[in-house]
């Protein structure tokens, strides 16, 4: 039996591309060229392939337009990101496509860059990086610099 048709919109990590290869005929972008401008070039894409899924990204235009365009065969539209804004999901819906997400992939590393952020502030760590940097012509310390 031939294994279901999957267009990756984007480059996505070798890991990732190697299992959707494995799963799926997968359609991969190797140079991540931009096919998602106007969300034509990725309708195009999956109606020549016979794609049973779409695999994108944030940035990818999957608006009514592109949704609207997409061969019958397409089931589900993945994203590779927590946001689904690119996404028109009533149109979607509409048309019995299954949209899927990556919740709750960031939160370490929402929190993470908070905490770094803070510390950053706290120490002022920004200034002392541009203070610091080569040919800011503020060589030398002075007890006062930070006081």
């Amino acid at each position: 039996m031939a294994k279901p048709v999957l267009l990756v919109t984007r480059k996505l990590p070798e890991a990732i591309e190697a299992r959707a290869s494995r799963d799926y005929d997968a359609k991969l972008n190797p140079r991540d060229e931009p096919w998602s401008t106007d969300g034509a070039e990725i309708a195009r894409r999956a109606k020549e392939a016979g794609a049973v899924g779409v695999f994108g990204a944030a940035g990818d235009q999957l608006n009514a337009a592109c949704i609207k365009a997409l061969p019958d065969s397409v089931k589900v539209i993945a994203t590779f990101s927590v946001g689904f804004d690119h996404i028109d999901i009533a149109t979607a819906k509409a048309r019995g496509i299954t949209v899927v997400n990556t919740p709750e992939v960031l939160s370490f590393a929402t929190a993470e860059t908070a905490f770094t952020l803070m510390l950053m502030a706290a120490r002022r760590a920004g200034e002392g990086s541009g203070w610091s940097a080569p040919g800011s012509g503020r060589a030398g310390r002075r007890p006062s610099c930070w006081a």
